[in-house]
């Protein structure tokens, strides 16, 4: 694990980052929770084909190798699990849907244990209560632990895109089916190599974790990130500075006005929108 950190005129520590393998990430040392003001998920199925092509040509021909997916920015306090998302909400989210298909895909102590990957299982003793280790928005969150963090894998297979309220819960359903297809088309039931390929996943497979306890500073590095060009749209940078610096308080009401314009818009029309209103004020491209 490589560490650096940025400090303050006074010495504190304000920007860490650290590497860490999967089995890490998705372990009780994190509560991930996005926050109500970031985007939507928005990853689509060709996104999580991709991510999955791209793990399993990994895996079959760099048996020796560690594979790099990306960092994630945390609004964190050290030593403390709970984190907020800055960054990373797509890869943490199809990560914890592959995850969760490939627990539905194995059977007994072993489900168990990839099951501890999605789901805090809790410990008394360690005062950790059962929860799952990723919370989205409150408007999805409840669906996603229904089906996903509950492995309803039949469900999902069983529900119709359309008559769900949202983009992001689509994008949800259709990923899950997408990714449960790929690992049975690919293992065909093999047990064994699912557990392999798990292996590899939580092992060999790594993230770098940026995290901070400041908001500023979340959002400080969440802008170099994006100028370096992260896919995010003009609509989502505004959504998160905006309501971002709004008073905590107000921010879940602030959130679900703009939630519900874009449920009206879609995402797409909302971003055309913000483009008409600059253009009437500013009377630029």
């Amino acid at each position: 694990m490589s560490t650096n950190t940025e400090t303050n005129t006074e010495g504190q520590a304000l920007i860490k980052g650290a590497e860490h393998p999967l089995k890490k990430i998705f372990s009780s040392d994190f509560e991930y929770v996005i926050p109500s003001y970031q985007r939507p998920y928005a990853w689509t199925e060709e996104h999580a084909g991709i991510l999955f092509d791209d793990l399993y040509d990994f895996f079959t021909e760099e048996q020796d190798g560690s594979y790099f997916l990306g960092s994630i920015v945390l609004i964190k306090q050290e030593r403390i699990p709970h984190a907020e998302v800055i960054d990373g909400q797509q890869r943490l989210t199809t990560l914890t849907i592959l995850l969760a298909a490939i627990a539905s895909q194995i059977q007994g102590d072993l489900r168990s244990k990839m099951e501890q990957y999605i789901r805090e299982p809790g410990n008394p003793f360690e005062e950790l209560q059962p929860k799952p280790r990723l919370a989205l928005r409150k408007r999805d969150q409840e669906f996603f632990s229904q089906t996903v963090q509950s492995f309803n894998f039949d469900d999902l297979r069983n529900t119709d895109p359309e008559k769900l309220p949202n983009e992001a819960q689509q994008n949800i359903l259709k990923n899950s089916i997408c990714l449960l297809e790929r690992l049975e088309t690919t293992f065909k039931g093999d047990g064994r190599k699912i557990v392999e390929f798990c292996t590899f996943l939580m092992s060999k497979c790594f993230m770098v974790t940026v995290s901070t306890p400041s908001q500023r500073s979340a959002f400080r590095v969440f802008s170099v990130l994006n100028d370096r060009g992260l896919n995010l749209q003009h609509s989502d940078l505004i959504k998160a500075d905006v309501i971002g610096n709004i008073d905590q308080k107000s921010q879940d009401d602030y959130t679900r006005k703009w939630e519900d314009l874009e449920a009206k818009t879609s995402r797409k029309g909302l971003e055309d929108l913000l483009g008409h209103i600059r253009l009437i004020y500013i009377q630029e491209k």
